[in-house]
């Protein structure tokens, strides 16, 4: 799919469409640059986690669906990647783990930004990238405290078709738990009259 044909691209084209994105929206009268929000769905999280390292503009939440934590783990769950792997990441032959470890937030997930709350949706039975490393970020993030929230749906695939209202529903509360109000000046109190 061309998704996963988009996997070579660490940091580049796509990651960088997405931060210039961020640069151009934040001038626009309807934008609010105080309150910027991202959804990364699938191979799309890469591309999220590798966007908020160069974010130009502070992110105050991201929502990650079905999303692909370790390339490594994702290797062992689908061998088949691994032809894939090579004729599409630079240097995979001859530096494997490194390649894979560049485009797997389980391996640099300290040095996301520590403001920015991260959640999690994932089904428990996704067939395209394993529950393990979703799990696995989860415990890396409490270890790290920091914010985020994961949440595992029983018996759902990597579509998560079952659950699209409710999942709906915890992303915008999840966002809405991250905007800033900026507090309004308090009217100075007038000294009482003798």
């Amino acid at each position: 799919s061309i998704g996963v044909r988009l996997l070579e691209v660490h940091r580049g084209a796509d990651v960088r469409d997405v931060t210039q994105l961020m640069r151009i929206t934040a001038d626009l009268p309807q934008v609010d640059p105080t309150n910027v929000y991202m959804i990364g769905q699938s191979r799309g999280s890469i591309m999220t986690f590798r966007a908020l390292l160069d974010a130009p503009i502070p992110v105050r939440a991201v929502a990650i669906y079905s999303g692909v934590y370790d390339l490594q783990d994702l290797l062992r769950f689908r061998p088949e990647f691994d032809g894939l792997f090579r004729e599409l990441i630079p240097g995979y032959a001859q530096h494997r783990n490194e390649e894979l470890d560049k485009r797997s937030v389980n391996r640099w997930a300290a040095k996301l930004p520590a403001h920015t709350g991260v959640l999690v949706i994932h089904g428990e039975d996704d067939e395209r990238a394993p529950l393990g490393s979703a799990q696995a970020f989860d415990a890396l993030m409490t270890k790290l405290g920091r914010p985020h929230k994961a949440i595992f749906y029983p018996g759902e695939s990597h579509f998560l078709d079952g659950h699209t209202d409710e999942i709906h529903a915890e992303t915008l509360a999840w966002f809405r738990r991250y905007r800033y109000r900026p507090t309004p000046l308090a009217t100075p109190a007038r000294a009482p009259t003798p």
